[in-house]
């Protein structure tokens, strides 16, 4: 494994550090491995419509790399802008993945910066 890592009670999760996105999950009860390619798409994706373009979304990964912060058990992905083709978006991205003692717990948190409204 490349990524960083969050050992689980029962496994280990990988996050790939250049997209954020689940790049290996092992649990040791039972022996299994989950991932067998990793995908380069993000752990959140979500609706982001424009005027010209309503179906436009942005996805965390595709749309810009995070900053990986480890603390206390935990590891925090945030993303304080995303861009696509139609522009950079003030909107911070932080997805929180901590290991608990029935797996794994995943918290996702959006802020939006700019002033157009994000339906969800």
């Amino acid at each position: 494994m490349s990524g960083e890592q969050l050992q689980l009670p029962t496994g280990t999760v990988e996050i790939d550090p250049q997209s954020g996105a689940l790049a290996a999950l092992h649990l040791t009860e039972p022996e299994t491995s989950f991932v067998a390619r990793p995908a380069e798409a993000g752990l959140l994706r979500f609706a982001l419509p424009l005027s010209h373009f309503p179906s436009h979304h942005v996805e965390v990964g595709t749309h810009g790399r995070p900053e990986i912060m480890r603390r206390d058990g935990a590891l925090t992905l945030t993303h304080e802008t995303l861009t696509t083709s139609e522009g950079t978006f003030p909107v911070r991205v932080e997805i929180a993945l901590t290991a608990a003692p029935d797996g794994l717990r995943l918290r996702a948190r959006v802020h939006n910066g700019g002033s157009d409204v994000i339906p969800q």
